[in-house]
């Protein structure tokens, strides 16, 4: 069914026309009023040859659609492999790097600013490049704002910046050597990884006793035996100190938290605490005693020194 005409606009005492809440000034406005409307309805009628059924949307507001989705800004894009993608917003932290082949096609917003190399720019020299501090420096220059997390890239400024660039072939020999490292490294990792898996699974082995050790002159060690941790052990429980009184967070003893317990041993911790904290709060935990984090996430490690510790 053809839309239906827009009924005669009525003032109303309650509410402002739209016509006297838009900018009569804007370029948009302006266009409306140059536009033959009726244009559209003439042309558009033979696409409703039926007369009953729910009215269409009004000519007038489908045209207009049509031409904002043509003009607008669009807010996403899609990417090559090849490209060098660089984040207006956290570029401040290095969130830069090279699209691989594979995610050819993929879509990004406009908040990524993206960078094709032309011949005397080789991708792989960039893609080291860019992990310097050479080039975060360079990124951090352009960008404005009055807090790291709300900086803002300005990408045009940042083309301005000069680079001392080797020759082309240079830059692929450097790109090269950088390359062959990085594969070392990834063995390397990949063989800790291996050997870190090979641990736990040996030492679930060990403590299942699906794997027992002999003496050196062949014959067996005694059965294991069931004990209870709470027999053959000491336990205490840490605290944390008044936080109203500061006399008691001054000293230089460190103190344990569930934010210090990144390592199997501990050897230092941001927080410290006084002597007199010691008996007010919390405890001193010898060197050697077995951590464990009895609040929040489960965890274990091992004190190098004697610390003060929290629960």
């Amino acid at each position: 069914m053809k839309p239906r005409k827009p009924p005669p606009e009525q003032d109303d005492l309650l509410r402002a026309r739209l016509v006297e809440m838009l900018g009569m000034r804007h370029e948009l406005v302006k266009l409306a009023d140059l536009i033959d409307w009726e244009v559209f309805e003439r042309e558009w009628a033979g696409h409703f040859p039926s007369s009953v059924g729910r009215p269409a949307t009004q000519t007038r507001l489908v045209a207009g659609l049509f031409y904002l989705q043509q003009i607008s800004v669009k807010s996403q894009f899609s990417v090559e492999g090849g490209d060098f993608l660089i984040s207006k917003r956290q570029i401040v932290h290095g969130a830069c790097a090279v699209v691989p082949d594979e995610f050819a096609g993929a879509i990004v917003s406009n908040e990524y600013a993206v960078l094709r190399c032309r011949g005397g720019f080789d991708l792989g020299y960039l893609k080291h490049l860019s992990h310097s501090v050479y080039f975060q420096q360079t990124c951090f220059h352009s960008c404005i704002g009055v807090h790291i997390e709300k900086m803002i890239f300005k990408v045009e400024e940042w083309l301005e910046r000069e680079f001392d660039l080797p020759p082309i072939e240079k830059q692929r020999e450097i790109a090269g050597s950088v390359d062959a490292v990085d594969r070392k490294i990834a063995l390397l990792r990949d063989k800790r990884a291996a050997l870190e898996l090979f641990k736990v699974s040996t030492m679930d082995r060990i403590f299942r006793q699906e794997v027992r050790f002999s003496r050196e002159d062949g014959s067996e060690f005694p059965e294991w035996r069931p004990e209870t941790l709470g027999a053959i052990t000491k336990w205490t429980s840490g605290g944390t100190p008044s936080k109203a009184n500061e006399a008691l967070w001054s000293g230089d003893i460190p103190w344990i938290s569930a934010s210090s317990m990144h390592s199997e041993v501990i050897t230092d911790a941001p927080t410290r605490v006084s002597p007199a904290a010691i008996g007010r709060g919390t405890r001193i935990a010898p060197t050697g005693s077995l951590l464990l984090l009895v609040r929040g996430t489960a965890g274990s490690v091992k004190s190098a020194a004697p610390r003060a510790s929290g629960q």
